[in-house]
């Protein structure tokens, strides 16, 4: 809107009571003929430049800012690296005994030893809707995230070599000799998974500063399940058989969050944008440890025999954060209809949503079963979204 549009009406008002008044009887007895006629022509001029200018303007419309209401759908890969701190130390391979730590040092080759297991990209996806209000700058969202990946990896142990997996029920060191009169080498293998669901619903509201920048905040509800099995196999060759240890832990919270972003468009149908987020997730967790050893009868008397410690927790609370920057772009592809392509980095941090009693415990007989540790994603993310205006 311009500052000059509502005076242009009071101009014209002006403009023609001038023209009366210069060419009243009682003004024109007063002024030559000559100056009359060049006076009127004068207030013609100014009129007519006027009523170009009105009728320029009046063809320029304000639109409100977001008039349109849409709907947009947008399917998201998402290539992340998954880190579980403290979780790293679950096999070896060399000299070792109940009361070093794993910063000691050590002799042999530890194969696994101080290692992220998913030291690779895994993949998910993620599922987001977003409808915006006709002329409003509120809108709802809700998005739908999973991740489901699994690692494993063996360690040889030779014979006459020690080695052996991080365990905490049985009375015995976890680390064990593979005898030199066995038929094979001896192994130790660890497998391990996790499995994350998290859904998001909340609205935003934007806020327009200037024809390039847009600020973003927002807020609502999130419910996440998280779940996770590290599972440890030590095959002690043909002559003493085999141990597992198995740790399987379960995390489900529901809670608010809260979100602020900012998007400069460069042009081109080009959009940057960096957001981040934060909030809590109060609810239940639950623990399984369970020890298995065929050779011996630790637990119960004879035979083989299976140890299981169970721990549940009720109103756990997991803080929960992330950010992420990205790129999108637009372009129509029929009417009311617009395709968007997307990508970017994100990183997420869950605090103490895994169980890791599991690897906490350097000698069997003094486990520690109260100890949690975090689950942290980052990765990259690649989308295309459609949206269509009502």
């Amino acid at each position: 809107m311009h500052p000059s549009f509502s005076l242009k009406p009071l101009l014209l008002v002006w403009g023609l009571g001038l023209s009366a008044f210069a060419v009243s009887p009682a003004y024109s007895q007063q002024l030559p003929r000559q100056e009359i006629i060049e006076k009127i022509q004068s207030l013609e001029q100014q009129l007519l430049m006027l009523k170009q200018e009105l009728k320029l303007n009046s063809s320029i419309a304000v639109e409100p800012l977001n008039p349109e209401e849409s709907l947009a759908i947008n399917f998201e890969t998402l290539f992340f690296n998954v880190s579980i701190p403290g979780t790293d130390v679950y096999a070896f391979n060399g000299t070792d005994n109940a009361n070093n730590n794993a910063g000691d040092s050590q002799s042999g080759s530890h194969g696994d030893w101080n290692s992220n297991p998913f030291n690779t990209l895994n993949f998910g996806y993620r599922v987001s809707l977003d409808y915006d209000f006709v002329n409003s700058p509120w809108s709802i969202d809700a998005s739908y995230m999973d991740l489901d990946t699994s690692t494993s990896s063996t360690t040889s142990i030779e014979r006459g070599r020690e080695g052996g997996r991080l365990v905490t029920i049985e009375q015995s060191d976890f680390d064990d000799t593979c005898d030199v009169n066995s038929t094979r080498d001896c192994s130790v293998k660890s497998t391990r998974e996790i499995d994350l669901s998290h859904i998001r619903l909340g609205s935003n509201y934007d806020l327009q500063l200037n024809e390039s920048v847009a600020i973003n905040f927002g807020a609502g509800l999130q419910y996440a399940d998280v779940q996770s099995s590290f599972r440890a196999e030590e095959d002690e060759g043909s002559i003493d058989g085999t141990e597992i240890s198995t740790l399987k832990s379960s995390f489900t919270g529901v809670g608010p969050y809260v979100s602020s972003g900012v998007a400069v468009d460069i042009g081109s149908n080009i959009l940057l944008s960096a957001r981040a987020n934060g909030g809590v997730l109060l609810g239940d967790g639950s623990t399984y440890l369970t020890d298995y050893s065929s050779d011996d009868g630790d637990c119960t008397s004879g035979g083989a025999a299976e140890c299981r410690i169970e721990k549940k927790a009720s109103m756990t609370t997991v803080p929960n954060y992330g950010f992420s920057v990205g790129i999108e772009w637009e372009k129509e592809i029929a009417k009311n209809t617009s395709l968007l392509l997307n990508g970017g980095y994100e990183y997420t941090q869950y605090f103490g949503a895994v169980d890791n009693s599991f690897y906490q415990a350097e000698n069997e007989a003094d486990s520690d079963f109260d100890d949690s540790t975090d689950l942290i994603l980052h990765g990259f993310t690649v989308g295309i979204k459609l949206k269509y205006v009502f």
